[in-house]
């Protein structure tokens, strides 16, 4: 059995017309496949939010996550 845990960290983006703007960043805690969604822990408040796997950009590390929210965020 393999006892590696894989995180995943993910920028949260929502479609506002023709832009793409940038709502939030998380780590991902599960995965809803009925409602093709995630659930994730979003940083730095804690909150428990759901988010269609088509609008999260997916990153390894929290620092990655990080810096991409805040360059696309202050943009």
């Amino acid at each position: 059995m393999n006892d590696d845990i894989v995180e995943y960290w993910v920028v949260i983006y929502k479609n506002t017309g023709l832009k793409e703007t940038v709502v939030g960043w998380g780590r991902v805690i599960g995965v809803n496949l009925k409602r093709n969604s995630l659930v994730i822990r979003e940083e730095p408040v804690g909150n428990t939010v759901f988010c269609y796997i088509s609008n999260a950009a997916r990153y390894n590390s929290r620092e990655e996550a990080r810096k991409k929210f805040r360059a696309s965020y202050q943009a």
